[in-house]
């Protein structure tokens, strides 16, 4: 015996039905094919002070710690701006990847910038530290006090 049209109408749809569904609530193309958004953040080093002598002597280069935490998937590049003048930076790069901290609180430096103070006149500056994916930029201010002598 064959079902009645309704019946097999009725049928019709409720097969179809899954697939209207999945139609109706999958995500756009676009969207499931972007990759991954990173979630990272320039771990706070404000508190960071440094004491330099000015001149060509060993005592005036030094480094500031710029660790980032969390998970990135593009290199994330650090710099240094507002240094007194007559000095220099290198900032570093670090690749894709994470850092997450230890069960102590600890964290792993996986950033640093190093600088040069050659010339610059005696007293206190504030550079700022930033870092940046190309996309998402974070930063915070450091100490940097030039003196005749550091002890």
């Amino acid at each position: 015996m064959k079902p009645s049209h309704p019946f097999r109408k009725a049928l019709g749809v409720l097969a179809a039905l899954p697939l209207i569904l999945l139609l109706t609530t999958a995500p756009p193309a676009s969207a499931a094919a972007a990759a991954p958004a990173s979630t990272w953040t320039l771990y706070d080093g404000s508190a960071q002070y440094v004491c330099q002598t000015p001149g060509g002597n060993p005592g005036s280069i030094g480094y500031y710690l710029a660790p980032v935490l969390g998970e990135w998937t593009t290199t994330i590049s650090l710099g240094m701006t507002g240094l007194p003048p007559g000095s220099t930076s290198q900032g570093s790069r670090i690749p894709p990847g994470s850092n997450h901290p230890h069960e102590n609180g600890g964290v792993t430096v996986n950033g640093w910038i190093v600088y040069n103070v050659t010339t610059a006149p005696l007293g206190v500056y504030h550079p700022r530290i930033s870092a940046t994916d190309g996309v998402v930029s974070q930063s915070y201010l450091v100490t940097l006090e030039i003196k005749q002598r550091c002890y």
